[in-house]
C-alpha cells in the first residue's frame, strides 16, 4: 500500500475535515473519474472511496466525500 493524502469533507454540512495522510490501493475509474479506495482515517476503520476533483479551485485533489 502506498501513502497519500486526501481532503475529507461533508457536504451534507458543508464541512471540511482537511487534508489527511492515508494509505490507499490500486486506482480506477468511478463514474468517468480517477479513484482510491482509502483506509478511513476514522475510528471505524474500513475503507472510504476518494476521487481526484477540483474541489476548491482550479488544482485538482483528492476527495473523500463523508455524507
Amino acid at each position: 500500500m502506498s501513502h497519500i493524502y486526501v481532503r475529507f469533507i461533508n457536504s451534507g454540512f458543508g464541512t471540511d475535515e482537511g487534508l489527511v495522510g492515508v494509505t490507499f490501493s490500486d486506482p480506477f475509474l468511478y463514474m468517468g473519474m480517477p479513484a482510491l479506495m482509502v483506509d478511513s482515517p476514522y475510528g471505524l476503520g474500513g475503507k472510504l472511496r476518494a476521487v481526484f476533483s477540483l474541489y476548491r479551485g482550479e488544482c485538482g485533489e483528492w476527495v473523500c466525500d463523508l455524507d
